[in-house]
């Protein structure tokens, strides 16, 4: 089963160009790109709008995503409005719970969780939803997408600025409920893998501009816009890559 990652689009509107980039025509190429590789599944894993909850810059990556035919899930990022994703991606109510968009599907013989970190927590409802899923979890490995890294990272800035506020809380989860725990996020703008415990930590790069990881002012790294590539076997092996273009 092949899975592409998308994260980080911040699509400004038309003719804008976020910190002199043309993050339209960047977002426009990694679809391509990632498209003719002909995965299964395409996963867009937050901050879809430069500006806050702009639901016109949603409506523009909707309409180059659906014609590709592909199956595909969005979740938000801090700089999206968790009802105007649902709206506008069609979600059911039974995926949208009193404003935090968070779910599970089933993909071959694996169950994927989507959670919703948009507002940098999680809800007390979501993390019983997300316990209830995994004290019932029949297979060995939990597959996790959500916006932000649930463990600090090494990223200077982004942990000490923008961090996942329920690190510890995560922590006591993987813990308590024994799985593998892969988790595929992004948020960071950065290429970055961490390990702990029984959980690996895939941060995605961004398709806007990357951080730099050891200052802790905000600086860009470089520009290249990027996707990962996720290869997921039957039997629960996973191979992961980024691709830069």
């Amino acid at each position: 089963m092949k899975i592409i990652q998308i994260t980080d689009l911040h699509i400004g509107r038309e003719g804008e160009l976020p910190v002199g980039l043309d993050v339209r025509a960047n977002f426009a190429a990694v679809l391509e790109k990632a498209a003719a590789m002909k995965p299964d599944y395409l996963v867009l894993s937050g901050d879809l709008s430069f500006h806050d909850g702009d639901p016109e810059a949603c409506e523009w990556v909707r309409s180059l995503v659906v014609p590709l035919g592909i199956p595909f899930e969005v979740i938000p990022g801090n700089h999206d409005d968790p009802a105007v994703l649902a709206r506008i991606f069609g979600y059911e109510k039974e995926d949208f719970h009193q404003g935090e968009l968070y779910f599970s599907r089933k993909w071959g013989s694996h169950t994927v969780l989507f959670l919703d970190s948009s507002r940098g927590e999680m809800s007390p409802a979501q993390w019983q939803w997300l316990e209830t899923q995994l004290a019932g979890w029949a297979s060995p490995l939990a597959l996790i997408f959500m916006h932000h890294p649930p463990m600090t990272a090494g990223v200077l800035f982004m942990d000490q600025k923008y961090p996942f506020r329920q690190i510890p809380a995560f922590e006591r989860l993987i813990q308590t409920y024994p799985h593998a725990y892969q988790v595929f996020c992004g948020h960071y703008h950065v290429e970055k893998t961490v390990a702990h415990r029984n959980g690996n930590v895939f941060i995605t790069p961004s398709t806007f501009f990357q951080i730099a990881q050891h200052t802790d002012t905000l600086a860009i790294d470089h520009t290249r816009p990027a996707f990962r590539m996720i290869d997921l076997q039957e039997n629960g092996d996973l191979f992961t890559t980024v691709a830069y273009i």
